[in-house]
C-alpha cells in the first residue's frame, strides 16, 4: 500500500507493485565476481566448486537459482557460507577473498577498475527482474523537484545500459 509522505522509490523486482506506477530504469545481467585469487583456485578447480565459495546476499536467492541451474551445478545446503543484507557488504567480503558475489554490472565498476574483483566465470546469466522507479498512483500532480529528479534518474540509467 503506497506511503502517503513517498514521492518517489527505487526498486529491484517484477515491476508490478500494487498502487505504484512503475517505469522500468535498467536491467543489467548477473555476474560471478570475485577476487583475483579466488578465480585462480576456481579455475583450477572447475564451475562445480562455486556452490563451495558463495556469498549470499538475503532477498536475492534468485539469481544463484538462475546461476546453478543455468550451470547446471547443485544446490548450496542452508548455513553454506556467509549470508549478508547488502551487495556492498558482499562485495566487499568478496574482495577480501571470502567468496563468489553474484551481482549487477552496475555495483562493479570500482571493483573492476581497481582490480580487487575479477569475474568468476566466463559468462553472465539474465535476471528477469529489473531496478525501477515507481510512484504512488495519485491523481494529484508531482511537484517540480521531483520530476526532476525522475528524469535525472532516467537519463543516468539510460548512460549505464
Amino acid at each position: 500500500v503506497p506511503d502517503d509522505a513517498t514521492d518517489l522509490e527505487i526498486r529491484y523486482g517484477p515491476g508490478h507493485w500494487h498502487g505504484y506506477r512503475p517505469e522500468r530504469l535498467l536491467n543489467q545481467n548477473i555476474l560471478p565476481v570475485c577476487s583475483p585469487a579466488l578465480s585462480r583456485t576456481l579455475q583450477s578447480d572447475g564451475v562445480s566448486a562455486l556452490p563451495r565459495h558463495l556469498i549470499h546476499i538475503m532477498g536475492y536467492e534468485n539469481h544463484w537459482l538462475k546461476v546453478r541451474q543455468a550451470l547446471n551445478v547443485a544446490d548450496v545446503p542452508a548455513g553454506t557460507g556467509p549470508s549478508v543484507d547488502t551487495t556492498i557488504a558482499a562485495l566487499e567480503l568478496a574482495a577480501a577473498g571470502a567468496g563468489v558475489v553474484l551481482a549487477h554490472r552496475i555495483f562493479l565498476s570500482a571493483y573492476f577498475a581497481t582490480g580487487r574483483l575479477v569475474s568468476a566465470l566466463s559468462r553472465e546469466f539474465a535476471d528477469d527482474n529489473s531496478y525501477f522507479v515507481i510512484a504512488p498512483e495519485r491523481p494529484q500532480r508531482i511537484r517540480r523537484e521531483v520530476q526532476l529528479f525522475r528524469d535525472w534518474l532516467v537519463t543516468i540509467a539510460a548512460e549505464s545500459t
